[in-house]
């Protein structure tokens, strides 16, 4: 019996279902006739065996083996295929509308009065330098160790320093945020023009005309703006709000304290002559962390 048909003799025939070369030419060579040819040579009617459908569907499958090589559930990656590193976008947020701006009222002081000019916030991957990992849709940043974020190379990305900018910008109104912090970070306002390439000078938050910064050192909150740093005595907490009025050059750094009925202590203000859209910025150490809080928290 021939290899190529010894598994189709299971299924319906009991004798061998190829024949000798005909001799007629209209059939042409290796055409098989109407009878099969055992291996005696005797010619004997082919007979049908009826097999059940289940019992021919297991030969099937045991034939599809042994002809395409071993099929077994569903497909698999192989051991050394590279797996793509995926990375989760932050979750889109809807437009901010703020309310159109009023000049010459006064200054916020209370907490009470800082969440009126309250902005939801979210982190900027195509900003984000490849050591800091953003997740929880977008209102965390880390950076727990050396290990790099597989971003794509981006004009607007900072390459040296590690640090990122919100996607929302302010011009021409007031807005106010809060962070929670761990670790070694510097909370931060940069104006959209500020480096953030080394060849373009220095990109640091705070080490530039551009950028104003705050952050704790582990004795005191530090100050930081062109280059030059205060120190400043206060009580550590790991909340920080951040209150800008674009069109005025304010920038205030509050302490945020208290749990139930939280309330606000300043810790500096800048007045700058603010020209262009600034965004919140910021820079993260190692096994540190920032977080930007909901309103409602």
């Amino acid at each position: 019996m021939c290899s190529v048909h010894v598994y189709a003799d299971k299924f319906a025939y009991l004798g061998c279902i190829c024949s000798s070369p005909s001799s007629d030419p209209k059939k042409g060579s290796g055409v098989s006739s109407n009878r099969t040819i055992p291996l005696d040579g005797r010619y004997i009617q082919p007979k049908l065996v009826h097999l059940p459908s289940l019992l021919i569907w297991k030969l099937i499958r045991v034939t599809l083996r042994r002809c395409t090589g071993t099929f077994t559930g569903r497909p698999r990656l192989m051991p050394n295929c590279a797996v793509r590193n995926t990375r989760i976008m932050p979750v889109p947020r809807k437009a901010v509308t703020l309310p159109p701006y009023e000049p010459n009222i006064p200054e916020p002081t209370t907490r009470a009065d800082f969440m009126k000019y309250w902005i939801p916030l979210s982190f900027d991957d195509r900003t984000a330098e490849k050591l800091l990992w953003i997740s929880e849709g977008g209102s965390k940043v880390a950076r727990t160790s050396d290990a790099v974020c597989p971003y794509p190379q981006r004009p607007e990305r900072y390459d040296h320093s590690p640090q990122v900018l919100c996607k929302e910008g302010l011009l021409g109104h007031r807005g106010y945020w809060e962070v929670e912090y761990d670790g070694w970070v510097v909370i931060g306002v940069v104006s959209e023009s500020s480096p953030r390439k080394m060849q373009d000078g220095p990109c640091g938050i705070g080490e530039n005309k551009t950028s104003w910064g705050a952050g704790w050192s582990g004795s005191c909150c530090q100050i930081w703006h062109n280059a030059e740093n205060v120190d400043i005595q206060m009580p550590l907490s790991s909340t920080m709000g951040v209150y800008v009025d674009q069109p005025a050059g304010i920038i205030k750094f509050l302490l945020v304290e208290g749990e139930a009925e939280k309330e606000v202590r300043l810790i500096h203000k800048f007045k700058e002559n603010l020209q262009e859209k600034v965004f919140p910025g910021f820079w993260v150490g190692t096994n540190s962390f920032c977080l930007i809080r909901k309103k409602d928290q």
